[in-house]
Parts: C-alpha cells; sequence; structure tokens
C-alpha cells in the first residue's frame, strides 16, 4: 500500500530525518532493498543516513502500513452496517493514531451482549435519549418511564425504565472520543502504578520484595520495571493496577456531560457518569495503558537486547590460533575438543580433573599430549558447572607446562584386556565408538556406538579421532533385552558401566556412503552370540611428539547457547557422530577464535543477554534480534570460501535457500575465484548479486578488489582512479603513498558521491578491515571460586555479560554474575548503563556487598575511580549567592543561628531570674551599641572590625553556656 505525503511527513517528525530522506529510504525499501545495502552503498540517496535511522524509518514505514489496513478495515464494517457517514469518513480518513482510530470505531464495533443492548431491546432508548438531550418537555422524567413499563420486555417498574435508559446513557458516555481520550491523557500523565504482594505470599523472601507495596507514576516507570512486575503476575507472587484521582475524573466527564447542574436530568446524568466509569471507562482505559505501557516496555528491552547482542557478536576475536576447548562437567568428566586454526575439528578426549574421580595425573598427560601433537595456542574454558575448578586444574597445568615440568604419558596406556566370558554374558570391551584414540590403540574394543549401531542394523563410524572413556570397565550383565532406540540403548549401556559417562550417539548413516555388512546382525528383542566389531589390534608405537613447549594461555568463554547448537541440526549435520557434550567443546573453541562466526548459529535468544526476553512480545523480538545479526554480519563481511551456511545466511540479500546452494556449489566445483562466479549459482540473480556482493569476500581471488568491500558496481571507478595515479588497482590496496592526499572530486559522477567515495578510499587503505576491537585475555583471583568466597571491599577483574536499563552484570568467576547498578557505574552521572560499559568487556569491579541466600552481588565500578571534585565557586560568586539568598537560609549555610531570637529554642537563651551581675548586662550594653554601628557600616567593613577588634572580656562567674551564648550574640551580627 503506497504512502501518501502526509504520512511520509509524520514518518520524518518520527525519526528526525528529513522528509526527502524518509522518502528515498522508503523508496529503497520498497524496491526490496536491505538495510545494510542501503547505508554502505546508497548513501548519496539517502543523504548518509546510517542503519540505525534507516530501521527506524523502516519501522514507522511497517507501523503506518498496518494503520493505513486498519483504517480500511474500519471503513468497510462501519459500510457493511450502513452508519457510514461522509463526516465519519473524513475524520477516519484523517485519523493517524491508533487509539484514536479505535475511539471512533467503538460505537460500531460489534458487542457481545452488554445491560445497553438489553436495555435498548426492551424499548427503552427513547428515554436515554431524553436525558441525554437535557431539553425539559411536556413530561416529566418519571412520567415518561411510567408509560415505557412493559412486564412483556422486563420493564417492571418505571424505577427499572430508569436504571435501563442510565446503562444506554453509560455505554454512550464511554464512547464519547472526548471523554476517552481525556481520560487516557489523565492516566498517562497522573496515573501511578500501584503493585501489592498477593495474599498468602506476605513476608516471603523473593525477588520481588521491593515491588510487595510500590508506587511509580506511569510516565516515569522504566521498562525493566514495569517487565519486573508484569513478571511477577504472572508468577502470582504480585498484583498490580493504575491509579487515579477517581474524584477528578468524574468532575471531568460530569463536565463535559452535563450542561447544567441544577437542572432535573442532573442527578441522573451523574449516576450514569459513576457507572459509566466505574464499569466501562476506567477498566477499559486502564487495559489499554496496561498495553501501551507493556508495548513501551518490550521495544525499550529489545533495543536492550539487540545492543547486547551487538556487542557480543563483534566482541574480539582471537583469531586463526589451534584452540583446545574443554566443556567442563563433575561426574561425566570435562570434555576436551582441538579444532585447527581454521575451525576444523581435529581430536576429542574426555579427562577427569574435578569430583569426584579427580584423576590429575592422566588428565594433565592428555592436555600435554594434545598441546604438543596439535601445536594448541589456546584453552578456552566454558563458564557453566564446573568452570572455576576446571579453570584452576588449567592453570596449574600450564603453570607446570611453562616450567618445563614432565607428564606421565605411560598413564595413557590401557589396561590390558580382560578375557571375554562367553555365551549370552559376552559383551564387547568398551571403548567409543571405536574410533582411534589417545588412550589406546585404534580399535582397543568395541565401543557404546558399535553396540547401538549393531542394535539399529547400522555399522559403527570408526573415521573420527577421540579419546574412549577414562577407565571405563566392560559390563558382564547378560543383556535381556536390546533396547530399539539410540537413547534407549545408550542409556542402557549407561547403566550396565554403573553410570559412567558415555557419548550420546545419534543414529545417522556414515559419511562416506559406504557400508560393512556386520557379520551377525541382531535382531531387537533377541540374545545372540557375542558381538565383536573391531577386534582389538596390536598396539602401535606411540606417536613421538615434539620436545619444544611453545606459549599457551586459558580463557574462560561465555558458553551460553552451546548446548543449544550441539544438540542442533547444524550440528547434528556437521558432527552427525559426536556426541552433544563433544560438540559443545567444539563450539565453546570456535567461539574464542570468532564469537561472530559461531554464535550465528544458534538462535540470538539462546546467547543470555537479553532483558526479561521471555516476556517480551516474541514476534518482534526474532525481528529485533535478526536484524541486528544481519547488521553484524555484514558490518565484518564473509569470506565466501569458508563461511558456514550459519553464517551465509544473514548476508545481505541472501537467505536460507540461496545459502545452501552456495555451500553447495562450493562443495561441487571448489574455491570461489571472482564474485562474478556466484551468477552461475542457481537462484542468484542481478538483484540479489547487488545486494550481497559487496559484503562477500574473496581473499586471494583473480581480482584483489574481490577481497575488499568495495562493490563490482564501483570498481570502474577504481579503475579509473588507478589510471589517473599512473598505476592499476592492486597498486592502489594499501598504498598510503598514493591514496593519502588524493583529490576525490573529479571523481563524482550523478550516482557516486564524496561519501562513496571516501569509504572507497579507506577500504584501499586497509582492505578487508575488522570493525573488532583488540582481543584481550582477562584474569580472576585464583582466591575466588564462589560466593562465600566474596568479601565486601574485594577489588576482582570480570567480563561484563548482560547490560540492562538498570545496570550491567559481570561474570567475576563465581558461577553467579554480579550486578554494578547504573549509580554505580561511574563517577559522573548515567543515564544508560549502554554509556558507560557494553557487554564482553573486560572490567575492575569491587564487591560492595553479597547476599548468600538469594545469591546476589552487588558491584561497583564508581568505587575504584577518583572521586570528581567540583569546581569551586570564586569569592565573588559566594558573596553573591549570599547575599541573593534570604537570611534563614544564609545562617544555615554559614552554620550559624538566623538574627531572628524568636527562632531560637528556649532552651538555648539565657533564663533572666539568671542575670544578676552586672558586669554581664555592661557587656551585653556595650555589644548592642557594636551590632547597631555593624548595620550601618558596609559589610566589608563589618568583617574588617571583626577581624581587627578584640574579644570582649567576659566574667569568670558565667556558666558555660552562658559564656557560648555571649559569643553567639556578639557575632550573630557579622555576614
Amino acid at each position: 500500500m503506497p504512502l501518501d505525503q502526509i504520512i511520509i511527513e509524520r514518518i520524518s517528525a518520527d525519526t528526525g530525518v528529513s522528509a526527502k530522506q524518509a522518502e528515498a529510504v522508503i523508496g529503497l525499501l520498497e524496491q526490496q532493498a536491505t538495510v545494510p545495502f542501503i547505508a554502505r552503498y546508497r548513501k548519496e540517496v539517502t543523504g548518509n543516513l546510517d542503519e540505525v535511522q534507516i530501521r527506524s524509518v523502516d519501522e514507522k514505514r511497517a507501523h503506518y502500513k498496518l494503520l493505513l489496513e486498519r483504517r480500511d478495515t474500519v471503513l468497510k464494517s462501519i459500510d457493511e452496517q450502513g452508519k457510514l457517514t461522509e463526516e465519519l469518513k473524513n475524520k477516519i480518513l484523517a485519523c493517524y493514531e491508533r487509539n484514536e482510530l479505535e475511539d471512533l470505531y467503538l460505537p460500531y464495533k460489534p458487542k457481545r451482549k452488554t445491560k445497553a443492548g438489553t436495555a435498548v431491546e426492551k424499548g427503552l432508548e427513547p428515554l436515554a435519549k431524553y436525558i441525554w438531550d437535557q431539553v425539559p418537555g411536556e413530561k416529566a422524567i418519571e412520567e415518561l418511564a411510567e408509560g415505557l413499563v412493559n412486564s412483556e420486555k422486563g420493564v417492571n417498574t418505571k424505577e427499572e425504565a430508569i436504571e435501563g435508559a442510565l446503562h444506554i446513557l453509560a455505554e454512550w458516555i464511554s464512547e464519547d472520543l472526548e471523554i476517552r481520550k481525556s481520560i487516557r491523557q489523565m492516566m498517562l500523565q497522573e496515573g501511578t502504578i500501584v503493585s501489592k504482594v498477593v495474599k498468602g505470599r506476605e513476608g516471603q523472601k523473593t525477588k520481588y520484595d521491593m515491588y510487595y507495596d510500590f508506587h511509580e507514576p506511569v510516565s516515569k516507570i522504566p521498562s525493566h520495571r514495569m517487565l519486573a512486575i508484569r513478571r511477577g503476575v504472572k508468577e502470582q507472587i504480585l498484583s498490580y493496577t493504575i491509579e487515579i484521582d477517581t474524584e477528578k475524573a468524574l468532575r471531568l466527564i460530569s463536565g463535559l456531560v452535563i450542561r447544567e447542574v441544577q437542572s432535573a436530568f442532573a442527578a441522573l446524568l451523574e449516576r450514569a457518569v459513576k457507572d459509566s466509569y466505574d464499569r466501562l471507562i476506567y477498566p477499559s482505559i486502564q487495559s489499554e495503558i496496561r498495553t501501551m505501557l507493556k508495548e513501551r516496555s518490550d521495544a525499550e528491552a529489545i533495543k536492550v537486547f539487540e545492543a547486547n547482542l551487538t556487542n557480543l557478536l563483534l566482541a574480539p576475536p582471537a583469531g586463526s590460533l589451534t584452540v583446545l576447548g574443554i566443556d567442563p562437567g563433575f561426574r561425566t568428566g570435562c570434555k576436551v575438543a582441538v579444532v585447527d586454526g581454521t575451525g576444523k575439528f581435529l581430536e576429542y578426549a574426555t579427562i577427569f580433573p574435578t569430583e569426584p574421580k579427580k584423576d590429575i595425573p592422566r588428565s594433565e598427560a592428555i592436555l600435554y599430549r594434545l598441546i604438543q601433537k596439535h601445536d594448541v595456542q589456546a584453552i578456552a574454558i566454558g563458564n557453566g558447572t564446573a568452570s572455576r575448578e576446571s579453570d584452576a586444574f588449567v592453570r596449574e597445568f600450564l603453570r607446570k607446562y611453562h616450567a618445563e615440568e614432565t607428564f606421565d604419558l605411560s598413564l595413557l596406556n590401557p589396561p590390558a584386556p580382560k578375557p571375554k566370558p562367553s555365551g549370552s554374558e559376552a559383551r564387547a570391551p568398551e571403548t567409543t565408538e571405536g574410533m582411534p584414540s589417545v588412550d589406546g590403540p585404534e580399535g582397543a574394543g568395541s565401543s557404546v556406538a558399535a553396540e547401538v549401531a549393531a542394535t539399529l542394523g547400522e555399522e559403527p563410524a570408526d573415521s573420527l579421532p577421540q579419546v574412549p572413556l577414562a577407565d571405563a570397565e566392560p559390563a558382564v550383565a547378560p543383556r535381556e533385552e536390546i533396547p530399539s532406540t539410540v537413547a534407549a540403548a545408550q542409556a542402557a549401556a549407561h547403566e550396565e558401566r554403573g553410570g559412567a559417562p558415555a557419548p550420546v550417539v545419534e543414529a545417522a548413516p556414515p559419511s562416506s556412503g559406504e557400508a560393512t555388512p556386520l557379520e551377525q546382525p541382531v535382531a531387537v528383542g533377541a540374545v545372540e552370540a557375542p558381538l565383536i566389531v573391531n577386534p582389538p589390534a596390536a598396539a602401535p608405537e606411540p606417536e613421538p611428539l615434539p620436545e619444544a613447549r611453545h606459549k599457551v594461555f586459558a580463557i574462560l568463554v561465555n558458553e551460553s547457547g552451546a548446548s543449544v547448537y550441539s544438540a542442533s541440526e547444524e550440528a547434528r549435520r556437521e558432527f552427525p557422530r559426536l556426541d552433544l557434550t563433544i560438540r559443545g567443546a567444539i563450539s565453546i573453541a570456535r567461539r574464542l577464535q570468532d564469537p561472530l562466526a559461531e554464535l550465528v548459529k544458534i538462535h540470538p535468544k539462546s546467547v543470555g543477554v537479553g532483558q526479561y526476553q521471555h516476556d517480551v512480545d516474541q514476534k518482534k523480538l526474532k525481528e529485533g534480534l535478526e536484524a541486528s545479526v544481519e547488521s553484524c554480519v555484514n558490518q565484518v563481511g564473509v569470506e565466501l570460501n569458508n563461511a558456514s551456511y550459519a553464517l551465509l545466511r544473514y548476508v545481505s540479500g541472501l537467505n536460507q535457500r540461496l545459502a545452501k546452494n552456495i555451500v553447495e556449489y562450493r562443495n561441487q566445483h571448489g574455491r570461489f575465484r571472482s564474485r562474478a562466479e556466484l551468477m552461475s549459482i542457481p537462484g542468484f540473480g542481478e538483484r540479489t548479486f547487488q545486494q550481497a556482493a559487496g559484503f562477500l569476500r574473496i581473499v586471494e581471488g583473480d581480482n584483489p578488489l574481490d577481497g575488499t568491500a568495495v562493490h563490482p558496481e564501483s570498481y570502474a571507478v577504481v579503475e579509473s582512479i588507478a589510471l589517473a595515479l599512473g598505476t592499476h588497482p592492486a597498486g592502489l590496496i594499501g598504498n598510503h603513498e598514493l591514496l593519502q592526499n588524493l583529490d576525490l572530486q573529479p571523481f563524482c559522477t550523478e550516482s557516486l558521491g564524496l561519501y562513496t567515495l571516501k569509504d572507497i578510499k579507506q577500504e584501499l587503505l586497509k582492505p578487508g578491515r575488522d570493525p573488532r576491537e583488540k582481543f584481550v585475555v582477562p584474569s580472576f583471583r585464583d582466591d575466588v571460586k564462589d560466593v562465600a568466597d566474596l568479601k565486601v571491599g574485594m577489588v576482582l577483574e570480570g567480563t561484563v555479560t548482560n547490560v540492562t536499563n538498570f545496570g550491567a552484570f559481570v561474570d567475576v568467576g563465581v558461577h553467579q554474575d554480579g550486578l554494578v547498578h547504573v549509580s554505580e557505574l561511574s563517577n559522573r552521572f548515567v543515564k544508560d548503563p549502554r554509556e558507560a560499559v557494553r557487554v564482553g568487556e573486560i572490567v575492575k569491579v569491587q564487591v560492595i556487598g553479597v547476599d548468600l541466600d538469594m545469591k546476589r552481588i552487588s558491584l561497583s565500578m564508581k568505587a575504584l575511580l577518583p572521586k570528581i571534585k567540583k569546581p569551586q565557586p570564586s569569592r565573588a560568586e559566594r558573596d553573591t549567592r549570599r547575599r541573593q539568598a534570604p537570611k534563614a537560609e544564609r545562617a544555615a549555610q554559614s552554620g550559624r543561628p538566623a538574627r531572628d531570637r524568636d527562632r531560637r529554642p528556649a532552651q538555648a537563651r539565657p533564663d533572666p531570674a539568671k542575670q544578676q551581675d552586672r558586669p554581664r548586662e555592661s557587656a551585653r550594653k556595650d555589644h548592642g551599641h557594636k551590632e547597631r554601628d555593624a548595620k550601618s557600616r558596609p559589610e566589608q567593613a563589618v568583617k574588617q572590625a571583626a577581624r581587627k577588634e578584640p574579644a570582649p572580656s567576659v566574667p569568670l562567674n558565667l556558666s558555660f553556656e552562658e559564656k557560648i551564648r555571649l559569643l553567639q550574640e556578639k557575632f550573630s551580627g557579622i555576614r
């Protein structure tokens, strides 16, 4: 539906851009251009609007489109009722506010049965109309009501007739446009949110304590408190209402309804007004305001989530390092996976460095072997359960490693195989999927995977390197029944091993597509002869490891959503034969290398940086988060030859189908050599190429410009620049000498202006530049592992995990994030916490409070910052302020009492009965003369005289209180 000029102007006013810019953006959006493309490659058209402004225009465009659709629906509905007048039609067409449109539609909206509808059916509408018009007639109201009594219609008395007429009037009043608008405005401006604890919950300690008796104006309540109250209501801990001054509201409505307060109609209309307000207007408007507050809070919460997600996705990448990822655990051990610099999975193992097994020597030997074999440069530890214990183990291991201590590699050799029982009790010794491992030779026994595969009639996988479970003992219990599913088979294997950890193996065909038939297929439910898959072979000589040791660092990585990824279709497609926990360890390792490339594989809601994310509008949340991911991916750019499907689908102009087509084409034809090759992919048309090409990079391709963010449509201008400078395009890339002082004005055209040319110049100077910051390794204190270890005053280093409207959450390594309230973020005033911190940032904090019962940690960044000294006013400014301040205020500022003796407390004044000696009276008389003289002299002269004048002699027989009183009187006149 096209937008008229009025709506474009309204969008312009709402977003703060010019009408011309708004119209240009809307035009591009209508042509299916994406926001990243418009912001990056159409700056001349939009006047250099950024993504935030363009998305804002897009949101308003969608809002007004929905309004126009609703307006058409309203017009059609009223017209079908035969009640659409020209005046009403013009009012509706001139309406651009949703609430106003609904108010206009309310009298014509189909309703369920109401008291007013029943009264109309009884024929009481004429009486209601008579009272509404407030024009005295030949008959009184009672006479008219008497004439409408009809027992057949259910009107037995005149009182019932009047009551029914008032019901009709109450509905008319509630549908009045001006009345609804006024009460709505009053509730928005003067209403108060009042929350209470529900009955039965009083005195219980919950996270909603502060809302048990809470009041805050509707106009000021922030989104996070509104969402907290709503969640408390949902959990049946709180209830809340919106209160306004009822008497004021009734006076307002009465003033709009009653024409003459002394008329015979006034009393009845007052009753109708009261009934209408209590039964119809207040509940309806309160419901509207609740919805408005919900929408406002949702929008703010989604913005917070988007900002946090953006910061998380753009977190500094560690780069192309070989990383060993650890998914920590207690009973089931820690899953370890190694990936190379490109993220390719190499090998995995299971270690038990924590309770209950705590096999430190063997765990160290496994880590040493993996590090030396694969030249591991970094260890990424997930920050979930057992992370602190695992982190402590890894750091102690690295201390030994860098100190050239030796590790007992003989612990990696498996124990000698036990004799196999015969008959139905025969079971194969258990390793993991019968694959090669660091613990022993390839095929050192059958695996859970082999057992499951046999159960399902499939052959085991034997192509992936892995490590068997530590010290797994073969089970000898007879199997009465073989489970019919993978999950049941795995559960049975767990139980038979006595709860020893085992990987979850998923039924999937071998990736090679070639199958070796099993010698003895086992039928489900049958008891067969022993099944032997991959029989033990002679142990080969252990492979030699490099002796030279290299620098390795360890870091805790946010593992939020790793479990979601490990169970996802993407993970199953990538690693069909691996346990979920191993996939999680791989994801943790890759997150260190490139957070953006790995986090795009899971739904944004699963990354754990939201604010009440499950309470907000899920559709809007999904749209907002996907827009944030799209923005981040295109801001960084995507390497076409190694990007995953998950990353490609967020590239401007691409969708899931095209992303899959790109991956399939790459698998079939090998590396892309140029961007132009994209046109050979099915479904890749000219418009898609225009939207996507600039964000897809090809490193070491045929055209060096394909490795930059320069769009192919601008290659011609780059060639012109190169020709003018006497070189070729490749010679411009990174050539600061030629480009630094290049005048771009001669290369401007009608379609290509300075905005784009400046971008091209910057890209040529720093081709493929990454907008993300440099990677830094945070460090945690070794003596702090649990909330109970925290003490007030401790200074810690941590990572910001979430930023909300009320503060920031910081991971300090104790399994529970601490809160830095917005008032503790900085030594200056902070309105928005995102002004001070961002997700992923490493900060220093001080512990200012610990609640062990509720597991709440209060932190402060402000406590570690120097206090800002307020500038002291000059002497002239102080004198001016004193002269302008009232007498009592000046006295309070100076610490002296006011001169008015009546203001002094009675107990401070001397008792006249005690004034008996002459010297004291003489001193007071002299003081009075001096005070009168001081009044006649300038202020500065008084101060000078006071400094030069010696203190008066004080009689020795005065009490201490009397001496103080005398001195107060002496100096009370000095200003």
